[in-house]
């Protein structure tokens, strides 16, 4: 039986294959996903996830933002991009992105949080 699947069902096995450190086998779930939708929130945010995880700086930063940048009421799609501009040195984006924060009008919480994790990162 050979049954389409939808969006989510390949989200998630994407999921799982990464969560079970079969990081090619989750790109390519998520690599799918992104041929019907491009700007797609979560395969953009696990791809930038991989992507930090192997060191890939630029397509981390890329998928990340994107990832934001389609619904930036996640919270940890925000956490996320602070994580990725702090472990790649990209300070002054990571300051650019607490400001972004707060025109946004997230969270004192989350804002609390990414201000925190820049600050004690050490290279603030």
């Amino acid at each position: 039986m050979n049954e389409k699947l939808s969006t989510n069902d390949v989200l998630k096995l994407g999921m799982e294959a990464h969560s079970a450190g079969q990081l090619e086998k989750a790109d390519e779930y998520y690599t799918a996903i992104l041929k019907f939708d491009p700007k797609h929130p979560p395969a953009n945010h696990n791809l930038g996830q991989i992507a930090s995880q192997v060191g890939d700086k630029e397509q981390a930063l890329f998928f990340l933002k994107t990832a934001l940048e389609g619904n930036n009421s996640h919270e940890l799609f925000w956490r996320s991009y602070m994580d990725c501009l702090i472990k790649f040195d990209h300070l002054d984006d990571a300051k650019l992105l607490l400001n972004e924060a707060k025109e946004k009008n997230v969270s004192q919480d989350l804002y609390h949080d990414l201000e925190q994790r820049l600050v004690s990162s050490g290279k603030a």
